[in-house]
Formats: C-alpha cells, sequence, structure tokens
C-alpha cells in the first residue's frame, strides 16, 4: 500500500516545489498539504473505498484552489507558473477518473466529473468521460444528450451531434428527454441557419432546405410516433410558442438590419411552417 501511496504522490511534488517558490503558501501549509493527501491517498488505496471518500478529497482540493485563488488576488498575482497554477486542477481531474473507474456504476460520480471539466475547459477529458460514460451506461440517456451537446455547442459539429441521437435513440427510443432534446437541437440550428444566410450568405438550395424546416418534422413524427401521449406532444408545441415569443421580443429590440431580417424569418418558419405541422397531430 504504501508504495502505491508514494507513486500517487509522487507527481505532486514538483507542483509542491513551484508553489512554495511563489510564496503562495506557507512552508508549514505545503507540508500539511502533503500530510492531508497522503492521508486521503492511504483511504484510496484501502481494498473497499466508498465514492464520498474520493469526493471528501476532491473537495479538499477545491478549496485549496479557492483559497490559492484568493492570495493570487490579495497579492496581484495575474498567474503562476504552469505547474503551480494547475496543481489543484490536475489532481481533481486524476481523482475524478480514479473514482469512476473504481465506481463505474455510481452515476453522481460521472454527472459530477463532466460538470468540472466543463468547468476547468478541458474539452480532451470532457471528450472521453462522455464517450467512456455511454460505453458503460447505454442506456442512460444523459450520456446521449450531453455527448450530443457538447458535439454541437462546443465542437460546433451538427453531423456528429444528429449521429450521436440517433444512435442513442437506437437504444432508448422510449425516452422523452432524448426525443425531445434532438428536437431542440434541430431547431435551435435552424435558427443558426437562418442567422448564417442573413449574415454572411450561405448555399441558397441549403437555405431553401432549411425553410421547410422537413428535419425538424420528421423528428417530430419520428418522437410521436415512439411516444403516443397528448403531454408529450404538448412540449413541442409549448417549445416552439416560446421561441416565437422570444424572437419576436427581440425583433422589438433590435436596431440592425441583418437582426431584423433573421428574426423575421425565424418567426415565419416557425409560425407558418412547423407549428401547424405539430398542431395538426396534437
Amino acid at each position: 500500500m504504501a508504495d502505491l501511496v508514494a507513486r500517487q504522490l509522487e507527481g505532486m511534488l514538483p507542483q509542491i516545489k513551484e508553489l512554495e517558490k511563489c510564496g503562495i503558501f506557507k512552508p508549514e501549509e505545503l507540508r500539511q498539504i502533503v500530510k492531508e493527501a497522503t492521508r486521503y491517498e492511504y483511504i484510496l488505496a484501502r481494498k473497499r473505498t466508498t465514492p464520498q471518500d474520493y469526493l471528501r478529497y476532491i473537495n479538499y482540493l477545491f478549496d485549496l484552489q479557492v483559497l490559492k485563488d484568493k492570495r493570487k488576488k490579495l497579492q496581484s498575482i495575474l498567474r503562476l507558473p504552469l505547474q503551480a497554477e494547475l496543481m489543484m486542477v490536475h489532481n481533481i481531474h486524476r481523482i475524478y477518473k480514479r473514482a469512476i473507474q473504481r465506481h463505474p456504476a455510481h452515476l453522481p460520480l460521472w454527472k459530477n466529473y463532466v460538470d468540472f471539466c466543463k468547468i476547468s475547459r478541458n474539452k480532451n477529458s470532457l471528450n472521453m468521460t462522455l464517450v467512456r460514460g455511454i460505453q458503460a451506461h447505454p442506456r442512460k440517456v444523459y450520456f446521449w444528450i450531453e455527448s450530443a451537446r457538447n458535439e454541437y455547442e462546443n465542437n460546433s459539429n451538427i453531423e456528429g451531434a444528429r449521429l450521436l441521437y440517433q444512435n442513442g435513440l437506437r437504444v432508448n427510443q422510449d425516452s422523452e428527454e432524448l426525443w425531445f432534446s434532438f428536437f431542440k437541437t434541430e431547431v435551435d440550428w435552424l435558427k443558426t441557419v437562418l442567422e448564417q444566410f442573413h449574415e454572411f450568405g450561405i448555399d441558397e438550395a441549403q437555405y431553401e432546405m432549411y425553410l421547410k424546416a422537413e428535419i425538424i418534422k420528421i423528428i417530430y413524427d419520428q418522437a410521436v410516433k415512439a411516444i403516443n401521449t397528448i403531454e408529450f406532444r404538448k412540449r413541442f408545441v409549448n417549445h416552439i410558442t416560446k421561441l416565437i415569443a422570444r424572437s419576436k421580443s427581440e425583433l422589438e429590440k433590435t436596431i440592425s438590419e441583418k437582426r431584423i431580417k433573421t428574426c423575421e424569418t425565424t418567426i415565419q418558419v416557425l409560425t407558418s411552417v412547423v407549428l401547424p405541422h405539430l398542431y395538426s397531430s396534437v
């Protein structure tokens, strides 16, 4: 056990030395940090651990991160050397990875780590964690939705998002949340295409295709075919109704001619194409 703990702590030593050089923590404080890290590592080295064991260690490092940032501000330090700056964040990532490997069935651990990847803006860790989450829990739609949103919102990859939604629905066809998230993503992409056309100009054929909102109609039709309830159908109608109201409000406030055209087109497509299609089956 001692050898395992020593290996885990070995990577922290250069980071501790950098913190000492910067003067953010006093030498006695750093010795206490090493002592606490050692105590936590011995707990995690046991044959039986709980998710809370990892979370307590992570919370301790979070508190150190907050303290470090406060002291940087007080000392008017903009940025520390890389190892010192990223010490807590790096070790939190490391412990989360060990936690989900040791307790893969504990979904709150996965969700907490996904949130931390977003906060720390670590795209690679976020992508890898979501892939591992899908592999470990293909029936949990949370991972499919987060992965698709990540592809669309962070990687600007609508095709990748569509593929993830489609693959997720193959094994979770009865999931309202997965269908609804797919629908919302496509509606948002429709608005993006309309904005791009008026702002920059895009292929006319693509623009005409999106004016018909065919993909949105297909998703809705397949969704209500899989889940045929009035309440589910109303969710789609309510979403579009709110978007129309929001676009009208934006139209009243905007002064840019291009934005005015975008809002007008968005309202027209949602009002005269999408909404009637939804109402026709409610």
